[in-house]
């Protein structure tokens, strides 16, 4: 049976931008087998590995791109940005520094990414390799680059507790809810912290996701969820804040005591004074 080729790539297109990644894997091999050397075809095929968790054949894939841009074959700048930013992602976030590390000159050099994010990687990854930091000149205002070279448990609280004052504008940040307890949270997170649970997505902090019916408020909007930042491979949390919805990641559960996690009092029950229970006893 012959293949539509052009029908075929429409399918992988459509498939891609729905964010639907077997599907896309699927039509992108199909279409692979007859032009091999079709690098966004094998990119769109990359990136849905990368957001199925099978991070080794995206790598193969992205490697397979850049050794036909730069071997002159075909002439695409911003898709060599766009494989080698996605090669680094892929590299840090599964923990192959040293291989992440390698391409950091291309990174810099080519501007390829925001740099503020980059450099914080290369601060937690080098930090973790116990290799040297040149650029780190501390003591610095900067909350993040503090807690990635001393972390202070007390100021990641105090940084938490932000999304709790009184005066916040929820419509420019969201807030929790008004009887949450947060060092109770806080520590409730610490524990239940599971690095084979991070988000599949691109920061420089671990991410995580937990649900929390009710947990805090945004716009007009109740927050369901709350988004954890966490220094990679470590249970140091460097912020919590409430969310209202997931976009294509699952959260997960959390083990708690929702009367503590609110603050919830038990009523105390009133003790009758000797008069009372005379005038009781008596009908006085």
């Amino acid at each position: 049976m012959k293949i539509n080729m052009p029908t075929l790539l429409h399918k992988i297109k459509d498939s891609f931008f729905e964010v639907k990644p077997e599907t896309c894997i699927r039509f992108a091999t199909q279409y692979l087998e007859v032009r091999p050397y079709d690098i966004d075809v094998r990119y769109m095929r990359a990136k849905s590995y990368r957001n199925i968790g099978e991070f080794d054949k995206a790598i193969e894939d992205l490697e397979f791109n850049i050794e036909t841009l730069e071997s002159g074959q075909i002439k695409n700048i911003e898709q060599l940005k766009d494989t080698f930013t996605e090669l680094f992602y892929i590299y840090y976030h599964s923990n192959q520094y040293i291989d992440a590390l390698k391409l950091l000159p291309i990174i810099y050099d080519n501007k390829f990414v925001e740099t503020n994010s980059v450099y914080l990687k290369e601060l937690i990854m080098k930090k973790q390799l116990r290799l040297p930091i040149e650029k780190f000149i501390g003591p610095t205002e900067s909350y993040l680059e503090n807690q990635i070279m001393d972390y202070n448990e007390r100021r990641a609280l105090g940084y938490v507790g932000l999304h709790s004052k009184s005066d916040i504008d929820i419509n420019k940040k969201s807030k929790f809810a008004d009887n949450l307890d947060l060092e109770y949270l806080f520590n409730i997170i610490k524990n239940n912290l599971n690095h084979n649970n991070k988000a599949n997505i691109d920061e420089a902090m671990e991410v995580h996701y937990f649900t929390i019916p009710n947990v805090g408020i945004y716009k007009n909007d109740i927050c369901n969820y709350i988004k954890v930042r966490v220094v990679p491979n470590t249970k140091n949390i460097i912020s919590i804040f409430p969310i209202t919805a997931l976009k294509y990641e699952e959260a997960q559960n959390l083990d708690y005591d929702r009367d503590k996690l609110f603050k919830k009092e038990k009523v105390k029950e009133k003790r009758i004074s000797q008069i009372d229970k005379f005038n009781k006893r008596y009908n006085r």
